[in-house]
């Protein structure tokens, strides 16, 4: 009877297992010798891991003063190595060396393999020297056997040095050896490397296949070179079908690159083939669509996903937290968190990151807290892991509590992540002085900038930018002036249209409006935003003439059909929190529960800040008409509801978000409200925070005397 063992079988199993012959081997199959019917036994109980068994056998062979032959220590070795166990191979070595036995290329390889597993590579080299002095060369499977312990210890050096070796010996490479190779240089993402072995290709007398091709895609796709990866998919069609893994590649490039029509046409193509869409094709197509902020597709894409059977990882929910991030859809990115938290399933580093954007935005910093504490439970960060995904969090956490108007906790983070966590990284130090220059916190900003250049840290133009910021809305012009020169002097770096514009805005709304315009004069470049802080500046001190040339220079710079570039009016509202819900006021659709209560509230604010001093704004309108008009500004509404709130609690502070700037009008009354209630009032505007306290507020324009 012919036996179902072949060569080829042998062959693939020893290049995936690293077995012996006569392991793989089938008892009849077995050379005959006097040992034979023992090899046979050892066979069965080694392939179990039976020690006992295996020794009462040598013991067996050892009273019928049976010699072990070579098949028996290649059998002992087999099983030694595959448990790892150093000590009893090395015993099986010294007894056949004792026996006279001289190791083949399989005895060798199947003791290297222990070595090259344990990463030993020390001992590793010492056997191929004493494999070199009993006149034998490493054979393919040796080699095999040193590369994957290059790969593993991290030696792209030796692992190439390995490989030239091959190229030069008369070993006959196989496409799989190539293959591991070229996937451990682009998980290094070693371009060099990967030329270079792809250049030996024809030296091995190999062609490319589906796997080579693949990696290679692979690599350009984390590199972003969505040409490069469009020519190998042209060369891999060419010559292959490819494999889903192909095409899963090229759909989360189209994702990143926002192309949903070639994404979309590669996807229907896919079904065609006869592929079954699995996690990663679907993670590619609902990253696409939430790219794209298409929540209709993104949502049914993650339906299928479900009706597949297949269960969404970490990365799959992460595309539709970026989604909702970037809609603003808080209930469905919390509905989604639930879910996780009911699966089990820990949040990504970047899911968290993109709710506690979502609530920076919108400004709920009691939900910021609540993620911040989930994250404070999922991850442990020390010095020695996670530094890059704690500082991606850190700064969208300190970025969090500024946007939420507690510039305190900002600090916080940023102390605990400086002194606590030990990192010290620009990208923090910049967001914790973009909080305080939102906060009009000059000082605090000023110190911690020396500060940072005292420990050794270079400031870069983002951080320069950051630092005029404050300054401007803290109203220090002559700080201004002064960072600007060392700016440019000291760490050579030359300012941008928008540091100008900061210290043109911070002398204008000093009160130094000729100043400002003769910087404004002298700017080499000059766009909208330096005519219009100039021409507030010249409004807010009663310069009209200076205002009449200031218009002018802007609307030289305006289209001429006289259309503003930038993005669309948005209509003027103002939202804030109370009691877990928020609450929005929209210019033209003022509709509350307690509406008329407001109303009352705001009237009797309005009559109060009145006869305490208060006078509304006045241009061409007739006075009655212009302070029911400013008296029923959205920001009055909020800030009336906000004291109806107070009034049943304890703390007095009123925190509004508004999504455009405060008008004047509005932000002199917040000032006379906060004195005649002594409350405090924080208003978010799209430009920077306002803290109104006792008839002052810190950007410190115009201030109640």
């Amino acid at each position: 009877m012919q036996s179902q063992w072949s060569p080829s079988w042998y062959d693939l199993r020893c290049r995936r297992h690293g077995h012996t012959e006569a392991e793989n081997l089938p008892p009849q199959d077995l050379p005959r010798t006097e040992a034979s019917d023992f090899n046979a036994q050892l066979i069965k109980v080694t392939a179990k891991g039976d020690i006992a068994g295996t020794n009462q056998i040598l013991r067996a062979m050892k009273e019928e003063n049976i010699r072990p032959d070579r098949y028996t220590f290649s059998i002992l070795l087999s099983m030694y190595a595959r448990q790892e166990d150093l000590e009893g191979s090395e015993k099986v070595w010294a007894e056949m060396a004792r026996a006279g036995i001289s190791p083949d290329h399989v005895l060798y390889n199947t003791f290297l393999r222990l070595y090259t597993k344990r990463g030993d590579t020390k001992k590793a080299k010492h056997l191929l020297a004493t494999m070199a002095s009993a006149g034998l060369r490493p054979n393919n499977t040796t080699y095999n056997h040193l590369l994957s312990m290059y790969v593993s210890t991290g030696q792209p050096e030796q692992c190439q040095r390995t490989w030239k070796e091959m190229l030069l010996s008369p070993v006959k490479i196989k496409p799989k050896t190539f293959d591991f190779l070229l996937a451990y240089y682009v998980r290094l993402r070693d371009t060099k490397l990967v030329a270079s072995l792809w250049g030996d290709l024809r030296a091995a007398g190999l062609a490319p296949t589906v796997f080579s091709y693949t990696f290679l895609m692979d690599l350009y796709a984390s590199l972003g070179d969505l040409g490069e990866v469009l020519r190998v998919w042209a060369a891999l069609r060419s010559q292959h079908r490819p494999f889903a893994r192909s095409y899963n590649i090229l759909l989360s490039l189209y994702a990143k690159t926002g192309d949903s029509a070639a994404a979309e046409a590669l996807f229907r193509e896919f079904l065609v083939l006869g592929f079954t869409p699995g996690l990663h094709t679907y993670r590619a197509m609902i990253a696409l669509y939430a790219n794209k902020e298409d929540t209709q597709k993104a949502e049914e894409m993650w339906q299928r996903l479900f009706w597949s059977g297949i269960s969404p990882d970490p990365l799959s929910y992460q595309s539709l937290f970026s989604l909702y991030s970037k809609t603003g859809n808080t209930s469905k990115a919390e509905k989604l968190l639930q879910e996780m938290i009911q699966k089990g399933i820990r949040p990504s580093v970047k899911s968290y990151g993109y709710l506690v954007d979502l609530y920076a935005k919108r400004g709920n910093i009691q939900q910021g807290i609540y993620i911040h504490n989930l994250i404070r439970k999922d991850y442990v960060w020390t010095p020695d892991s996670g530094a890059v995904d704690y500082c991606f969090i850190a700064d969208g956490l300190i970025r969090l509590y500024s946007s939420c108007g507690d510039v305190q906790r900002a600090r916080q983070v940023f102390d605990d992540a400086l002194e606590e966590k030990g990192l010290w990284e620009e990208v923090l130090w910049r967001a914790v002085i973009e909080a305080y220059a939102l906060h009009g916190c000059g000082k605090e900003a000023l110190e911690l900038f020396e500060r940072f250049c005292e420990q050794g840290g270079k400031p870069d133009g983002a951080l320069f930018n950051a630092l005029l910021t404050a300054c401007n809305n803290a109203l220090l012009p002559d700080k201004a002036l002064e960072y600007l020169k060392r700016m440019q002097e000291q760490y050579g770096i030359p300012p941008s249209v928008g540091s100008h514009n900061c210290v043109v805005d911070a002398l204008g709304r000093a009160g130094r409006v000729e100043e400002a315009e003769a910087y404004a004069q002298n700017m080499k470049e000059k766009d909208q935003t330096t005519w219009r802080s100039l021409l507030a500046a010249c409004r807010l001190h009663g310069d009209t003439e200076r205002a009449k040339r200031v218009a002018q220079s802007l609307l030289d710079l305006l289209p001429k059909d006289g259309k503003e570039d930038g993005p669309k009016k948005v209509v003027p509202s103002c939202w804030m929190y109370s009691g877990g819900n928020v609450y929005q006021f929209v210019v033209g659709e003022l509709e509350h529960p307690k509406m008329e209560e407001i109303r009352r509230k705001v009237e009797e604010l309005y009559q109060r800040i009145t006869v305490a001093g208060w006078v509304p704004w006045r241009w061409e309108k007739e006075e009655e008409m212009l302070e029911n008009e400013l008296c029923g500004h959205t920001d009055k509404f909020a800030i009336g509801f906000g004291l109806l709130e107070e009034e049943v609690g304890a703390k007095r502070e009123i925190v509004v978000f508004k999504n455009v700037g405060v008008c004047g009008d509005c932000h002199e009354a917040a000032k006379w409200i906060s004195k005649v209630t002594q409350c405090s009032i924080k208003v978010r505007d799209s430009h920077r925070w306002h803290h109104f306290q006792d008839g002052q507020c810190s950007c410190q324009c115009c201030n109640f005397k």
